[in-house]
Order: C-alpha cells, then sequence, then structure tokens
C-alpha cells in the first residue's frame, strides 16, 4: 500500500512511501507467495507514479464514456506493443464491450510488471 501519510500504518497493511520501495515489497511478497506478477491499482496519481517502472500492462477497456476523473495515463505507441487482445462476447446486462489487452514496453528493460484496469 503507497501512503504519503507517515501517520498511516493500518494493520496487516505493508505501507511503503515511495512507488520503489512499493514495488520492492510486492516483489518480495509475489516472490513469496509464489506469484509471477504484482497488480498496481490505483487512481490516476497512482497509475502515473508506476507507468516508469512497469514493462507490462494488463489494460481493460471498456467501450463507455463515463464521468470521473482518474484517467489512465496516455501511453507513448513507440514505448509499448500490444501482445494480445481479448475481447468476450458481450452478455446481455453489460452495458458497453470491453477488451482485456496486454501491452508490453519495448525498451528491453529488465521485466517489472504492472498490472492495471481503467476505462479506455
Amino acid at each position: 500500500m503507497l501512503s504519503r501519510d507517515p501517520s498511516f500504518h493500518p494493520a496487516g497493511a505493508h505501507v511503503a512511501r515511495t512507488p520503489q520501495e512499493a514495488l520492492r515489497h510486492a516483489e518480495s511478497l509475489a516472490l513469496a507467495m509464489g506469484a509471477q506478477e504484482a497488480a498496481v491499482a490505483g487512481g490516476a496519481e497512482i497509475f502515473a507514479a508506476f507507468l516508469p517502472l512497469a514493462d507490462v500492462i494488463h489494460l481493460t477497456e471498456v467501450a463507455l464514456t463515463v464521468e470521473g476523473d482518474a484517467i489512465f495515463p496516455a501511453l507513448d505507441p513507440r514505448e509499448w506493443r500490444e501482445t494480445e487482445r481479448l475481447t468476450p462476447p458481450r452478455a446481455a446486462e453489460d452495458e458497453a464491450d470491453c477488451a482485456f489487452v496486454r501491452l508490453e514496453r519495448t525498451s528491453g528493460r529488465e521485466a517489472q510488471t504492472a498490472v492495471a484496469g481503467e476505462e479506455a
């Protein structure tokens, strides 16, 4: 959990003060749990803070315009390539079509993974 508040210490949570510290905690926990990736969930500021650290993005695109203030940062198409796209059939109760997209950074840095879900 990432927080700027130095007095924030919820029971049972690992609290980090920087994205780099949070990533170190997450990687350590993922390794201990046998997980292959660590997830980043947040609002616009959290996504923007972790984007430079990510080499993989799992993005959920939703074909719907909604009001809100959390917007995923724009991605430079020269830095990211789509490697997978799943488009499940739209169910009768769904408001919009969606796609689950895997993007990989093209720069060849060592893998550090972030997961992001946000309306497109």
